[in-house]
């Protein structure tokens, strides 16, 4: 099966928590991917394709948070595989062109990017990971 999606989603290695907010009705959830153009939270809620819905992305470390406008791409059971459970959830494709949201998604996606590459980097032979370090040090 080809891949659709425009931008590569990034894992969400550390906790991001998001509110979703459906016809005035409120619900918790935890990001499990995003990028520039959506995200997947995992939650219980069950909604149709195309359902619009407003979700407040919650970056680690930030007090701020804005509501973004968002539709339903899918929704999806839970799924074990090999090496972690995907838990059940939506897939969400933001629907906002305002600046500055935009720019909050970038800072949500970077901040993913961040932890990605910490978990990387800890799960590198302590060799490696030093031969990393260096090649990244140097101009």
């Amino acid at each position: 099966m080809a891949e659709r999606r425009k931008h590569r989603r990034i894992p969400v290695e550390h906790v991001m928590e998001a509110r979703l907010v459906v016809d005035g009705a409120q619900t918790q959830g935890q990001i499990i991917d995003l990028n520039n153009a959506g995200a997947f939270m995992a939650t219980d809620l069950v909604l149709d394709r195309n359902t619009p819905v407003e979700i407040e992305l919650q970056i680690p470390g930030e007090e701020r948070s804005l509501p973004l406008k968002a539709v339903v791409a899918r929704r999806t059971e839970e799924v074990a595989g090999k090496t972690r459970v995907i838990p059940a959830g939506l897939g969400l494709v933001f629907m906002t062109e305002n600046v500055m949201e935009r720019a909050f998604i970038q800072k949500a996606v970077l901040e993913a990017l961040k932890g990605a590459l910490a978990t990387t980097r800890s799960n590198l032979p302590a060799s490696a990971a030093g031969s990393a370090g260096e090649r990244t040090a140097r101009p």
